[in-house]
């Protein structure tokens, strides 16, 4: 166990709990307050501590950090866990073991607490101090001859205790007893060549820490002197070694420098060592100064030993001087009280672990400001005072740019200087809050302040905290106050302040006239006022708009003069006098305004297509808001359609029927605002598609045909394609943008025609059309036929009319109604229509058509069979027939060598009979002449017929599906068209 030697120092623990004194009977005491150990060694710290008899330990642990947080047990501190030994107990001893020591130790305050089963009681001893040294060995004298008496030292860079055991060591082995001794000195009396060796040293029980190795070696007229062995330097400083050396004055010297290296290797000049490149500076010569500088000066410095080297003429001469070590240290300042008060006396003092050469000069420096030199490393007051408290530094002289870390000196003191101030300051507003704040210098702080507030000579306590606060201060809290200071020094009391109590404007309001509703065109004044003392000197008119305020007057009243919706909004006024201002309260001017900016928007937005739903959405600005809307549709040549009334107008599975332009009404009680129309425009897929043929009639092979598709689309068609559909087989024509197809008549082509459309919402088929290429046997043997049906059927008509005719001369105008006639077992059954139009058959004509000779006739006669009769049976051949004479209803009347004609001859089955068999033959023929009903008058000598004659079988039923056609779908349809057109025919 390593410890300094020195006198029991009691020391009276501090008491640290808030507001609770030190006892008398607390004490702690260490055997020494510096304790010196070897660096990888252990120390022991030696204390015992006392506390009262009716009390009992709770708690005992060593700490290195004081008063700027809770003390932590220093077993528990990461950099000390298993080197930290407690060897104490919880009776009196305390003592403490660290162990594996490095220099990181040293930088620390080592301090025992203890804690009772008094709660308010914690109690720490007073601050003890660690140094770290190495043992290295010292030759005396420097130079050693033959003869001489040589002592070596072990000796250290702080004291270790006087019960330490000292061992010694030639070339690594320990001498014999007799070298063993209690004193760190070992005396050769008479040195021989044989006593040249390696020599060390070290403590008994701390082996592994020996000292370097040190080579004493005889010599005759050489000498090395150095004024110290051992040098003390300040961390990044300078330190000067001073030497002299001798030689055989009939030599002379050839080289002379510096080394740390000895043995087994040849010495190294020390200017030449990596490490000490441009730091060190040798300041002898080739005479007999040898002295060395080294500069900026780090730890690694303090690992060698040095040596001064010369080398003679002689080249077997070669000499070093003996070792010098080198020792760094910092400045730090230590204060020999803790806590001082106003009065009382304190040393400051500038401590190092090892003692600088030269003895130095002091500079102390006070709130980082020079403050006293002093020959010594202490500073001395006698009496302290307040004014004395800082942060205080030292440094050496000539190395002040290496100067200590601060150190604060606290100095009690009572309160002085006590000052009550108002914040804020200046005039005091009514309303406001105001706060009197009680400052002191004091130390400790005041902990107790009291406010009093003088009433004449009479003098109220109002409160009781460093700060008296009043909250909507009044003109009745207006007076003379103070305070007073106090902590555990003493009180002290404030220079009274007086609280003047004013006020700016209040209870500033807006009124409006007149009042009521304003509507857009009137006159309308906003008018200020307040309560102020002194009164209001400035007004101050604001609008609130979205994100800010705007001015727009000046004075206390605001007037508006044909007023405008857009100055509706929200005013307030601020009045303003010598003291302060005041808001008003916000009011509103609400403008009110028909409906304006009436528009329609549509949701969806978008195309609009059938099936889907629309909501039509009417907006309008208008004060008061629109309380109706009306909804109407535009039709081209008529009134507006009423729809509905609401914001919104709703439309579900919208058609096309709904397109068109929609408008609205909006509505308040000032007026009527409407919208602009908007177009609904609904979109739909291809509709009511068809294909038709042109030309039709009689066609023969070779002719050239032109099929056309038309639909209902909207957007319009895109495309079309067409199909032929023959047996089950369906080929695809063509297909884009052409809607007619155009064909040449030839075998191949015949077959059913259809096309399909398409835009972008949809598609659709056609019915179809069916292309035959003509059979000349066939439809020759049935237009013979129906030709001489309806000549027969003509030639009957003709004698009708002229019997009818005959009947009627009398009235050239009168019209006969319709005739019925029924048949009997023949099943065919005739109803014959006849209008006479002008007379005929060699009669009359009206006055004013005398002298025309044009015979003009219309008459119709249709056979029908009964609707209620049965089928006829397989072998039955019915016979339907019909035949029309009409004439143009536009044209004039013709003249009297015409003699126009028009024949609708048909043959068609009972519209309820079952479809046919196989086997039987169903013909329908009709037979028309007509007039082109939009042609002009035919001439007197014009006899124009028109005749059409179609046929129609029965076809067994087809398993393959066909496009529409407008018939049965298990028909076989064949047309014949025949046209008899006679141009300038012969006159009758």
């Amino acid at each position: 166990m390593l410890v300094t030697k020195g006198p029991l120092i009691f020391t009276t623990v501090l008491c640290i709990s808030t507001g609770v004194l030190c006892q008398q009977n607390y004490n702690v005491t260490y055997s020494s307050t510096s304790i010196c150990g070897l660096k990888g060694s252990f120390v022991d710290m030696s204390c015992t501590y006392s506390y009262p008899s009716d009390r009992q330990i709770r708690e005992t642990f060593w700490h290195i950090n004081w008063l700027s947080e809770i003390p932590t047990d220093l077993s528990l501190d990461s950099k000390y866990q298993g080197r930290v030994e407690y060897l104490g107990d919880k009776v009196n001893n305390c003592s403490l073991r660290i162990k594996d020591l490095r220099e990181s130790d040293i930088k620390e305050k080592y301090r025992f607490r203890l804690r009772t089963d008094d709660p308010k009681g914690t109690f720490s001893g007073s601050e003890v101090s660690l140094s770290l040294t190495d043992l290295h060995v010292t030759v005396n004298p420097a130079t050693v001859r033959e003869g001489d008496r040589v002592t070596l030292t072990c000796s250290t860079t702080c004291s270790l205790s006087n019960n330490l055991t000292y061992i010694w060591y030639r070339n690594t082995q320990p001498l014999s007893n007799i070298h063993t001794t209690s004193s760190n000195t070992l005396s050769i009396p008479s040195f021989r060549t044989e006593d040249n060796a390696n020599y060390s040293c070290a403590v008994r029980g701390h082996e592994a820490q020996p000292s370097p190795s040190v080579f004493v070696q005889s010599w005759q007229d050489y000498n090395v002197t150095y004024s110290s062995t051992s040098i003390c330097g300040l961390k990044g400083s300078f330190v000067d070694i001073p030497c002299t050396y001798s030689y055989p004055s009939n030599r002379q010297i050839r080289e002379t420098f510096w080394h740390i290296n000895w043995f087994p290797d040849t010495p190294t000049d020390l200017s030449l060592d990596s490490r000490y490149q441009g730091r060190v500076e040798y300041l002898g010569d080739h005479t007999n100064n040898c002295t060395l500088r080294i500069k900026d000066l780090s730890e690694s410095d303090i690992k060698g030993k040095y040596r001064f080297r010369l080398r003679t003429d002689d080249p077997k001469e070669t000499f070093s001087g003996s070792e010098v070590s080198l020792s760094l240290t910092d400045l730090h300042v230590t204060v020999s009280r803790e806590f001082v008060s106003a009065g009382e006396k304190v040393t400051l003092t500038c401590s190092s672990i090892c003692s600088l050469s030269n003895n130095p000069t002091y500079i102390w420096y006070k709130n980082s400001q020079p403050h006293k030199h002093t020959a010594d490393n202490r500073l001395a007051k006698d009496s302290v005072s307040a004014e004395d408290a800082g942060e205080y530094s030292c440094a050496v002289q000539g190395h002040e740019i290496h100067s200590s870390p601060a150190q604060t000196l606290s100095v009690r003191y009572g309160p002085r200087h006590t000052l009550a101030s108002v914040h804020p300051s200046g005039d005091l507003v009514e309303g406001s809050s105001v706060t009197l704040t009680c400052s002191s210098d004091a130390n400790p702080p005041a902990h107790r302040y009291a406010w009093y507030k003088e009433t004449g000579n009479q003098s109220s306590q109002v409160g009781s905290s460093q700060n008296y606060s009043l909250a909507d201060i009044n003109s009745g809290q207006s007076g003379r106050y103070y305070c007073v200071a106090e902590n555990v020094i003493g009180q002290n009391r404030s220079s009274v302040v007086e609280l003047n109590v004013k006020y700016a404007p209040k209870n500033t309001s807006v009124s409006v006239s007149p009042s009521g509703e304003i509507e857009e065109g009137s006159s309308v004044t906003l008018t200020c006022s307040s309560d102020a003392n002194p009164p209001v000197h400035t007004y101050t008119w604001y609008k609130m708009l979205e994100d800010h305020t705007s001015q727009v007057g000046s004075n206390q009243n605001h007037s508006f003069v044909n007023i405008s919706s857009e100055q509706s909004g929200i005013y307030y006024c601020v009045a303003e006098n010598a003291i302060g201002k005041r808001n008003s309260s916000a009011v509103q001017t609400n403008v009110i305004y028909a409906p304006r900016n009436t528009s329609v928007s549509i949701s969806p937005s978008g195309e609009i297509e059938e099936g889907s739903s629309v909501t039509l959405t009417c907006s309008s600005d208008a004060n008061p808001p629109v309380h109706n809307y009306t909804w109407y549709r535009n039709k081209h040549g008529s009134e507006p359609a009423w729809l509905g009334q609401g914001q919104t107008y709703s439309i579900t599975n919208i058609s096309a029927e709904h397109s068109g332009l929609y408008y609205c009404k909006a509505e308040n009680k000032h007026g009527v605002g409407d919208s602009n129309t908007t177009l609904l425009d609904v979109h739909y897929s291809p509709r009511m598609t068809s294909a038709s043929l042109n030309p039709s009639g009689d066609l023969q092979e070779g002719d050239s045909v032109t099929l056309t598709c038309s639909s209902d689309a909207n957007p319009p068609v895109h495309n079309y394609t067409w199909y032929r559909k023959t047996g089950d087989e369906t080929v695809l024509q063509g297909t884009g943008r052409m809607l007619n197809l155009t064909l040449n008549l030839v075998p191949g082509v015949d077959g059913l025609y259809y096309c399909e459309v398409q835009n972008k919402v949809g598609s659709e088929n056609s019915t179809g059309v069916r292309v035959s290429l003509p059979d000349s046997g066939l439809h020759r043997g049935f237009l013979f036929s129906a030709l001489g049906v309806i000549s027969a059927v003509a030639l009957l008509l003709v004698v009708i009319v002229c019997w009818r005719r005959q009947e009627t001369q009398s009235t050239k105008t009168s019209r006969s109604t319709d005739s019925n006639t029924q048949g009997h077992s023949d099943r065919v059954y005739g109803n014959v229509s006849t209008i006479p139009m002008v007379s005929g058959c060699g009669q009359g004509v009206p006055a004013d058509h005398k002298d025309d000779e044009d015979d003009v006739q219309y008459t119709s006669v249709q056979f029908k069979p009964n609707k209620q009769r049965e089928a006829p049976s397989q072998e039955e051949k019915v016979e339907y027939a019909s035949v029309q004479f009409k004439s143009n209803k536009q044209q004039d009347v013709p003249s009297q060598d015409e003699d126009i004609q028009y024949a609708s001859v048909q043959f068609k089955p009972n519209k309820q009979r079952e479809v046919p068999s196989q086997e039987e033959r169903v013909e329908y023929a009709s037979v028309q002449f007509k007039s082109n009903k939009q042609q002009e008058v035919p001439s007197q000598e014009d006899n124009v017929q028109y005749a059409s004659a179609q046929f129609r079988k029965s076809k067994p039923e087809s398993n393959v599906p066909e496009p529409p056609l407008s018939g049965s779908s298990q028909e076989e349809t064949q047309y014949a068209s025949v046209n008899l057109q006679g141009l300038s025919a012969a006159t009758q």
